[in-house]
């Protein structure tokens, strides 16, 4: 993995938000996930998205589901 890629796929974003796929879902399923774009049949999640959702956490309180490591 890069160590600062441009986009996430769902499962490197989960990794380096510290959240699950099960979680990331149950965020997006309440409208409440990060921006996603849809390339070459992948959801990728830019930089700039995941940053902005990150900004809103902080500001908005979201809670985000505990991983299930």
């Amino acid at each position: 993995m890069v160590s600062n890629p441009l986009t996430y796929t769902v499962d490197e974003f989960c990794h380096a938000m510290n959240i699950s796929r099960s979680g990331f879902y149950a965020l997006r399923k309440r409208g409440e996930g990060p921006r996603e774009a849809r390339v070459g049949g992948r959801n990728l999640i830019s930089r700039d998205a995941a940053v902005e959702w990150l900004r809103g956490c902080e500001r908005n309180a979201i809670k985000v589901p505990e991983t299930a490591n």
